[in-house]
């Protein structure tokens, strides 16, 4: 009985995370292998977020944006678990394009802070990785850049249908391909657009830091909510009934007289 309005502001920044799904992120120089820690980092990050939206750009040779800007983190880890190198046919890793993406995906309002946040091994075969985290810098949008993998060459394994590896990836020649981590590449990239650039280590410590970078920004309102909210009105009915309690506790138990009834032939 009786209710009333309530708003509700949830505040905080956007954040688009650009992940690697092209095939040198099997390669297993970070155990079990770098597109397995790639995406337990964004699991991770996106457990801990408190009110901010988050969206997923999946990149290989190509690029599409696989979850807009949201603040249902169900949604978004269900999203991210359908992931693999499978998700995008051309091969390669496009990180400029990937950032394209990321930066289309933000709304165009200059009050609120935006970040992208991109979790790959750094190797860029079709695009200008620096040129277009410049334009997202014009935009007021910060990179920071989560290297996953070692920066000495390792195989890229195969595996067949049934996920059962099959061999070593090899060029027309026949020749094993191997795959690094270009830090270089990450590094400029960050710089180029105000953030920074952080190896993947064990544990996930760069994720605090990263967290405590966005803790530090200014937030800005999100979305607003009304809603019904019941008024509460059970102390009503529990007033009375614990002073009935009280009372039956006061006085004792009486059990009843069963009347002696003698048998037939007596």
């Amino acid at each position: 009985m009786g209710a009333k309005l309530e708003e509700v502001k949830r505040e905080g920044i956007d954040m688009v995370v650009a992940i690697d799904l092209s095939r040198s992120m099997l390669a297993e120089d970070v155990a079990p292998n770098r597109l397995a820690k790639a995406k337990f980092e964004l699991k991770t990050l996106i457990e801990r977020l408190q009110g901010d939206r988050i969206g997923i750009v999946a990149f290989a040779g190509d690029a599409f944006l696989a979850c807009p800007l949201t603040t249902d983190y169900s949604a978004a880890l269900m999203i991210l678990d359908a992931l693999d190198t499978k998700v995008i046919p051309e091969q390669g890793t496009a990180i400029g394009r990937a950032l394209e993406i990321a930066a289309k995906a933000f709304p165009e309002e200059k009050d609120r802070q935006h970040l992208i946040i991109l979790l790959t091994d750094g190797e860029d075969h079709l695009g200008k990785p620096g040129e277009a985290a410049e334009a997202a810098a014009e935009k007021g949008i910060r990179i920071y850049a989560i290297g996953i993998g070692s920066p000495s060459g390792v195989p890229i394994p195969t595996f067949n249908n049934h996920g059962m590896k099959t061999g070593l990836l090899r060029d027309n020649q026949g020749n094993v391909v191997t795959t690094r981590l270009d830090e270089m590449t990450l590094r400029r990239v960050a710089l180029s657009a105000n953030g920074k650039y952080y190896p993947a280590r064990p544990g996930s410590g760069e994720l605090d830091e990263i967290l405590r970078e966005i803790a530090g920004m200014e937030k800005s309102e999100i979305e607003s909510k009304v809603f019904t909210n019941f008024e509460e009105r059970y102390h009503w009915a529990l007033l009375p009934a614990l002073v009935f309690i009280i009372l039956s506790s006061a006085f004792p138990e009486r059990k009843p007289k069963i009347a002696s009834r003698k048998p037939w032939w007596a």
